[in-house]
């Protein structure tokens, strides 16, 4: 992982060193973790977009730090 601190506001970009994160965001889908790509931000394939403003962010990210230690070999 990599991190982009935010500019403004509550959005944070973090680089994964995965194929694909639209792929990888497919397969959270399934594990109710919702990560979002940010090529909507103007960024590569290789970047989500974290978004602090949310009250369960704590938990989303739980989620998804359990769904990368069980699924090693997945990304």
């Amino acid at each position: 992982f990599s991190w982009r601190k935010p500019k403004a506001g509550s959005v944070g970009l973090v680089g994964v060193n995965v194929p694909s994160v639209e792929a990888l965001s497919k397969k959270l889908v399934n594990a109710s973790v919702l990560i979002q790509p940010a090529g909507m931000l103007g960024m590569d394939d290789k970047h989500i977009r974290m978004g602090f403003g949310r009250l369960d962010f704590e938990v989303g990210l739980g989620k998804f730090e359990e769904w990368l230690k069980n699924n090693k070999q997945a990304h």
